[in-house]
């Protein structure tokens, strides 16, 4: 018996020897006050053994964490329950070390702590490579953002040389076309009239005048619209426009178009919204919007559809500016096509339908006004146009 006892206490005894070597061990009593270190707490902590015992340890306190920490460890091991975890210690030169801790709590008959063995590993160099390696991974990160920026800065000029060169080709095309035809179709909208005076008694010649008559002003309007998005001029006549009679207006024009195709229109714009736009170019700009809102809309039908087929427009108080929204029903425009959508010529429409230079022409106008077109939308869901003008 007593041979077992000695071997016992011999392997305790070395057990307490490799832990004295390898690790930072302290012992409390149950009021947190130290009554013992090993030499390693010592050495890492900077104190003489004389000036820890009798201390808790708020001597070494780092002050890095919050009061709920303490609280939290305390009311762990207080529970006879084992805490693990990191803490940041202050040594006695001021010197910060990090420790990975153990604290165990050895209970009495009844259950409840009588002291506290905490077992430490120093992980200082750990945590400093960690914190290098969170620096090095946010320097990575700022220089990602950068590159992208740089990239899409490059992306974005490649855009506006290549839009540049499409509106230089669009002025000389438009010049050419003015200058070779223009003449020409005036003539023969003259020559068109006359017949349609004319013809007063024949129903069919006079329908076919009035056909090429229509015919020749497309063609005109379309010539006008090259040479203006060409151009891309200021607007001199700003003035204060509401857009309320402006939409008024074209829903009147369009009425008969949103009836056959069972379209609610709405238009809740209030009688004092006032922009700083020019009246017939806004028109021109309400109009595209508000076609390919019918087209949208046409598509989703023949997609199946068949319901709750709804334009609205609206205006948002945005400070010195004023939101006017254009929202539809329609078929929604894919994220592919919404990077082309104000790009000259470029056209979801079928073949007749569009030219392509609507939303590229209304999206020059109001920038000529310093204001901006913005849009949203989701296939099969519909699409959201957004004008930005300044108040009047």
């Amino acid at each position: 018996m007593a041979q077992t006892l000695a071997e016992a206490n011999r392997e305790l005894g070395l057990i307490k020897e490799a832990l004295d070597r390898s690790a930072i061990v302290a012992i409390t009593d149950q009021t947190g006050k130290i009554i013992h270190v090993n030499d390693k707490f010592c050495e890492i902590s900077k104190y003489s053994r004389e000036e820890l015992l009798g201390q808790n340890h708020r001597i070494i306190n780092s002050g890095y964490h919050n009061h709920e920490f303490f609280v939290q460890l305390w009311r762990t091991i207080a529970s006879g329950k084992v805490w693990e975890g990191e803490v940041r210690n202050r040594a006695k030169d001021g010197t910060f070390y990090w420790v990975n801790t153990t604290i165990v709590p050895f209970l009495n008959e009844a259950g409840k702590p009588y002291q506290y063995v905490s077992i430490r590993y120093e992980i200082t160099q750990r945590k400093e490579a960690e914190e290098q390696l969170r620096v090095y991974a946010d320097q990575l990160e700022r220089s990602n953002q950068e590159l992208a920026k740089s990239i899409q800065t490059v992306v974005d000029r490649e855009a506006q040389i290549l839009m540049q060169d499409r509106l230089a080709s669009v002025g000389l095309l438009a010049s050419s076309l003015a200058h070779e035809i223009g003449t020409p179709l005036g003539v023969i909208r003259g020559r068109a009239e006359y017949l349609e005076m004319k013809s007063q008694g024949d129903t069919e010649a006079k329908k076919t005048a009035a056909v090429i008559i229509s015919q020749i002003d497309r063609v005109s309007k379309l010539i006008r619209s090259l040479l203006n998005l060409a151009r891309g001029d200021k607007l001199d006549k700003v003035e204060a426009v509401g857009p309320k009679q402006i939409c008024a207006e074209i829903t009147e024009l369009m009425g008969h178009e949103f009836r056959k195709g069972e379209i609610r229109m709405e238009c809740d714009i209030s009688d004092d919204v006032r922009v700083k736009a020019e009246s017939g170019p806004l028109h021109q700009v309400f109009l595209n919007l508000l076609v390919n809102s019918l087209h949208a809309i046409d598509a989703a039908k023949a997609l199946g559809r068949r319901e709750d087929h709804r334009v609205r427009v609206l205006a948002e108080d945005r400070g010195g500016q004023w939101l006017i929204l254009f929202q539809d029903s329609g078929c929604g425009i894919s994220e592919k096509n919404l990077k082309q959508l104000f790009q000259p010529f470029f056209t979801t429409k079928d073949i007749g339908k569009g030219t392509g230079l609507g939303l590229a022409t209304s999206y020059r106008i109001v920038e000529s006004w310093g204001g901006k077109i913005e849009v949203e939308s989701e296939e099969g869901r519909g699409t959201e146009f957004r004008i930005w003008l300044n108040k009047a």
